[in-house]
Order: structure tokens, then sequence, then C-alpha cells
């Protein structure tokens, strides 16, 4: 025992992630087709081979990353043997798009102790995939990115479902 709780506990971070593996080149994704309430955007390359992207600071970001070039590096292959159980190749790259929010997020979405939390994976994993943060399918015809079409990737991701009540967003 550590000591005694008093009151109701919080949750000051939770980092949802899904890891998948496509034939989309996710390198050719625009920085310019993010489409987002996040001012920051950093590229990532594991010598001349694009690895991830961070899009956001602070108390919401994502990441979008190559785990297995992750792996390779940390020498953390614990991973693999659930991938092969998916129906992992073992050669294709495994992706990973982690969105990450910190307490003061979670205060503004209404969701700060475990219960709440746990009841709205579905509605976190929505809004910071579809509201917050998608790449965009550029048109050349329209300048308004907003109204761009969502990239065909991120529609299977978004849709990933979770445990819990997907609110309206």
């Amino acid at each position: 025992a550590f000591g005694t709780l008093i009151g109701e506990i919080t949750v000051s971070r939770i980092d949802l992630c899904v890891d998948f593996s496509t034939l989309v080149d996710i390198a050719a994704v625009s920085p310019s087709a993010w489409v987002t309430r996040a001012t920051h955007k950093a590229q990532y390359w594991d010598g001349d081979v694009p690895s991830g992207w961070t899009i956001g600071k602070g108390d919401l970001l994502a990441r979008l990353y190559d785990k297995t070039i992750e792996i390779r590096k940390s020498g953390k292959s614990y991973l693999e043997a659930t991938w092969k159980v998916l129906g992992w190749d073992e050669v294709s790259p495994v992706w990973r798009l982690e969105l990450q929010y910190r307490r003061e997020v979670l205060a503004q979405l209404g969701t700060t102790s475990l219960p709440e939390v746990l009841e709205r994976l579905a509605s976190l994993w929505h809004y910071g995939t579809t509201s917050w943060l998608r790449p965009a399918e550029p048109n050349p015809d329209d300048q308004t990115k907003s109204r761009w079409p969502t990239h065909r990737l991120w529609m299977a991701l978004s849709a990933v479902p979770w445990h819990g009540q997907q609110e309206a967003s």
C-alpha cells in the first residue's frame, strides 16, 4: 500500500493507438494536406526513408510513425508476435497512429475521471481523427482545405471501433 486515495481519481494523460499495415504510401502525404487545428507539424526520417509525423504539441498531439523502424532501433520486438497472429507478413512496415490527450484537453472535453475516459474512448478517437486532425486529398480547384475529401487510408483509421459510446463531435 502506498497511501489512501481521497476523492475521485482523475486521468492526467491517455494515449490511444492503432497499429496497421498498408500499401498506401504514407510518406507521400504532403505537409500541406494535413487539415488540423494544430499549428506544429514535424516529419521525421530514418536516413532517406520517411519514418513518421508528429502533429500538435502539449495537451493534444498525434504521432504517425513506422513502428517497425522504431522496434528495429529499440530491440523491443515483443509486438511482432501479436502482429503475426493478426496476419502480418513479417516484411511490410507496420505503422502506428497514436493520439495523446493530456489533462487540460480531457477536462475541456468533459472527460476527467477514469470511468468517463473508459466510456468515451470511441468519442476521443473520433474527435482526434476527424475534427482535430485528418489528411486530405488535395483539390487544386478548391483553395479551402477543410472542404477537401479525407484521405482514403484515414477514413479506415478513423472508423476503427473502440469500446464506449461515440458522442457527436
